[in-house]
C-alpha cells in the first residue's frame, strides 16, 4: 500500500481527489439536513480529510512571505470572492443580516463569536453571510502557516507543540478569528498527510481494516459529537482533542485504503471528479440552500427536502460551469479567484 501511494505521488491522484469528493458530499448533505443520526460514523472526521489531503500535496516556499502569497492566492482570494458574492445575494433577495454585520463576519471568518449553534446569547459572525462553511478556507490558511513554522521540528516536538497550544486555546472564552485556536490541530492533520506521502505512516490493510473501523466506531460513539468550526472536539475535553485527532486520522486512513484499492472503479472516478470541484462546492452550496429554502419553499409550497435537493443539484451545475469558464479563460488569476 505504501509503495502504491509513493509511486503515485508525482501525478494527479484519482484516490486523493476521491477523498475530497466524499468529504464535500458529506459536508453538503450534513448542511442540507439530509443525513440520519447514524451518519455520525461517516461525518465525525470529514473535515479532517481536507487537511490531510492538503498535507499529501504539501510543498512549502523558501520564505514565509512567499508562503503567505502562495496560500493567499489559493485560499483567500476565493474566500473573499465567494463570501462577498454571498453578501450581495443575501441583500438582493432580502434574506438575512445587516450589511455591516455581514462584512464584519467575513473579516472575522468564524461561525460566531462564542460557541454558536445552541446559544441564543451568541453573536453571529460568518453566519450573517449565509456562507458559514467558508470558515474552512481561512482555517486551512492559518493551519498551513503553523505547518510552515513547525515543519522543520522533529515529529515529537511537532506533536507536543500542537497539542500544547490546542489545550491552551481550548479554554479561551471566545472563538478566535480565522480559527487560530484550532490551527494547531489542523497543522497536525496536514503533517500526517505529509508523512503518508513520504511512506512514513502506517495505513490499514485488508487484514487490519475491519478491526481499525471497529475501534474508530467505538471512539466516535463515546465522543458522540464534535464540531471543529466552533472548537468542539467532543464531550470529554480536554481529552477529546486526542479523540478528535484519532477520529480524523483513522477515518482518513480507512478511506485511503479503500480508495487506493478500488481506484479504477467508476464510483471512485466519479468521486474524484466531484473532488476536483470541492472548493467551489464548499463556497456555493450554503447560500444556495438558503435562497432556495427562503424563496422557493415560500412561493411554490414544496417540501423542504425536495427544495434542498434541487439547491444541491444547482450547486453542482454552477460548479461545473465555473470550472468550464475558468478553463476557457485560462488565466491563473481567474482560476485562483474562482477556486478552480
Amino acid at each position: 500500500m505504501k509503495s502504491q501511494i509513493n509511486n503515485l505521488a508525482s501525478k494527479r491522484l484519482v484516490w486523493l481527489d476521491a477523498l475530497k469528493g466524499i468529504g464535500i458530499l458529506l459536508i453538503m448533505s450534513c448542511h442540507a439536513g439530509l443525513l440520519p443520526r447514524v451518519s455520525i460514523f461517516l461525518t465525525a472526521g470529514y473535515v479532517s480529510i481536507f487537511f490531510v489531503a492538503s498535507g499529501f500535496t504539501y510543498k512549502s516556499k523558501q520564505t514565509f512571505s512567499s508562503e503567505i502569497g502562495k496560500r493567499s492566492k489559493r485560499l483567500l482570494l476565493p474566500y473573499f470572492f465567494y463570501v462577498s458574492l454571498s453578501i450581495i445575494l443575501m441583500n438582493i433577495f432580502q434574506i438575512k443580516g445587516d450589511f455591516i454585520h455581514q462584512v464584519l463576519g467575513m473579516i472575522y471568518s468564524r461561525y460566531s463569536l462564542f460557541f454558536g449553534i445552541n446559544d441564543v446569547r451568541d453573536v453571529p459572525m460568518l453566519t450573517q453571510t449565509c456562507n458559514s462553511p467558508t470558515w474552512f478556507l481561512t482555517a486551512l490558511f492559518t493551519s498551513l502557516m503553523v505547518m510552515y513554522i513547525i515543519k522543520s521540528l522533529k515529529w515529537q516536538w511537532v506533536v507536543l507543540t500542537c497539542l500544547g497550544f490546542s489545550v491552551l486555546t481550548l479554554y479561551l472564552p471566545f472563538l478566535l478569528p480565522w480559527s487560530l485556536d484550532t490551527a494547531f490541530v489542523g497543522a497536525l492533520f496536514i503533517y500526517l498527510g505529509k508523512k503518508i506521502r513520504g511512506g512514513q505512516f502506517w495505513i490499514p490493510n485488508g487484514k487490519t481494516w475491519l478491526g481499525c473501523f471497529v475501534i474508530y466506531a467505538v471512539v466516535v460513539f463515546l465522543e458522540k459529537t464534535n464540531n471543529i468550526s466552533v472548537r468542539q472536539y467532543g464531550v470529554h475535553e480536554p481529552f477529546s482533542i486526542l479523540s478528535y485527532l484519532f477520529i480524523g486520522f483513522m477515518e482518513t486512513l480507512l478511506l485511503v485504503y479503500l480508495f487506493v484499492k478500488f481506484e479504477k472503479t467508476i464510483l471512485i472516478k466519479l468521486l474524484a471528479y466531484i473532488g476536483r470541484m470541492s472548493l467551489v462546492l464548499m463556497c456555493v452550496h450554503a447560500p444556495l440552500i438558503m435562497i432556495f429554502k427562503k424563496k422557493i419553499c415560500s412561493t411554490c409550497n414544496l417540501n423542504d427536502s425536495v427544495v434542498v435537493l434541487v439547491a444541491l443539484l444547482f450547486a453542482f451545475v454552477i460548479a461545473y460551469f465555473i470550472q468550464m469558464l475558468s478553463h476557457k479563460i485560462n488565466k491563473p488569476i481567474v482560476s485562483n479567484i474562482l477556486g478552480v
